[in-house]
């Protein structure tokens, strides 16, 4: 039996491996100071510039500081999904905090997938002001 190489299947099925993907894609950052509950930080990813049906998000990683006494946590949840505020449910992607005495910091070599056409938002339990979050995302157009 002959073996065949196929490049497409190398990594998460049907493309190359996370490495690849951050390595030969665009890697960005969105940043969102002092947000509000339920904000968006990152909108549906069909609706981006040469977005389509199947456009999605890898998230690479998360950044949470504040300056402030008060302690800045939540979640991150999928957009198109049902949240229930303050509960880590099947729409919650990542729980981040951060107080004065430390930043909170992820990344990841294997990226979150935000599901075809979703985008980010957030849920935050607690949080007063002077506080910022940053997300590193790729955007895949297939």
């Amino acid at each position: 039996m002959a073996v065949t190489y196929n490049n497409t299947k190398i990594g998460r099925a049907g493309g190359p491996n996370p490495a690849l993907i951050k390595e030969y894609t665009t890697v960005s950052t969105v940043c969102k100071g002092d947000p509000g509950d339920n904000s968006v930080v990152l909108i549906d990813a069909s609706a981006q510039p040469g977005g389509s049906s199947s456009s999605y998000y890898l998230i690479w990683g998360v950044t949470a500081v504040t300056d402030s006494a008060a302690p800045f946590f939540g979640l991150l949840y999928d957009s198109l999904t049902s949240h229930s505020a303050n509960t880590v449910d099947a729409a919650t992607y990542i729980g981040f905090g951060a107080n004065v005495q430390g930043p909170f910091f992820w990344n990841t070599e294997h990226p979150l997938k935000i599901k075809d056409k979703s985008g980010l938002k957030i849920d935050l339990v607690a949080g007063t002001s002077k506080y910022n979050l940053t997300v590193a995302y790729s955007l895949i157009h297939p």
